[in-house]
């Protein structure tokens, strides 16, 4: 099966560039995502996932732009086609952040009709926790699993806004570690409005 109209992602990309300059080209892009081992189906999928993103205006404000919808294309397609591929390696090749990844997989996840599990706040915690300059300890990891899987369900609240308003409640409030929501909201790239606002809703249902 051919890919989708290159002229037509490129015109896009073009559109896009004033506030992405460092962009690279579809075709670069498309060497990129071979140099992956992903064969011709899968990057069909990633552009087109990535042009639905820029017409949702996704690469708009947000982190990475567009390098970071094709990197978070590239993991949904990777999942889909059970065809695993490190965060970190994706993150190499399109440079941008693994946080980016995690945002805009989220984001874009949102606004695609596909068959795959919607990611959850326990998928975000490991990237985030890595993140964090504090050893919680095999107890308060162990705290903060069974916190976030007790709460599935409760609330509507993005699963990175989730992860990090479950991190500040059992870390912060009920351990009294030095994590701050200004710290959280900048790994997990949302507010500390929204993560106050996460928070009284899991401990409203908890």
């Amino acid at each position: 099966e051919n890919i989708i109209s290159r002229s037509k992602i490129e015109q896009r990309i073009r559109q896009a560039q004033k506030s992405d300059p460092g962009l690279k080209t579809a075709n670069a892009v498309i060497s990129s995502l071979k140099e992956l081992g992903l064969d011709d189906p899968m990057i069909k999928d990633i552009l087109e996932y990535t042009e639905i993103g820029i017409k949702h205006e996704l690469h708009v404000h947000r982190t990475g732009g567009i390098k970071g919808l094709y990197a978070a294309a590239a993991r949904i397609v990777s999942i889909k086609y059970d065809f695993p591929i490190p965060i970190s390696i994706i993150a190499n090749s399109f440079n941008v952040s693994e946080q980016c990844i995690h945002a805009q997989y989220f984001n874009l996840f949102e606004v695609l009709d596909i068959d795959i599990s919607p990611p959850t706040g326990a998928d975000y915690l490991p990237y985030i926790l890595a993140e964090l300059d504090t050893d919680l300890g095999m107890f308060t990891r162990q705290d903060l699993r069974e916190f976030i899987s007790d709460y599935s369900g409760k609330t509507s609240h993005s699963p990175v806004s989730i992860a990090c308003a479950s991190i500040y409640i059992i870390c912060t409030e009920e351990n009294s570690m030095d994590i701050t929501q200004d710290e959280l909201a900048g790994i997990g790239g949302i507010s500390t409005l929204t993560i106050r606002n996460t928070r009284d809703a899991l401990t409203e249902n908890t």
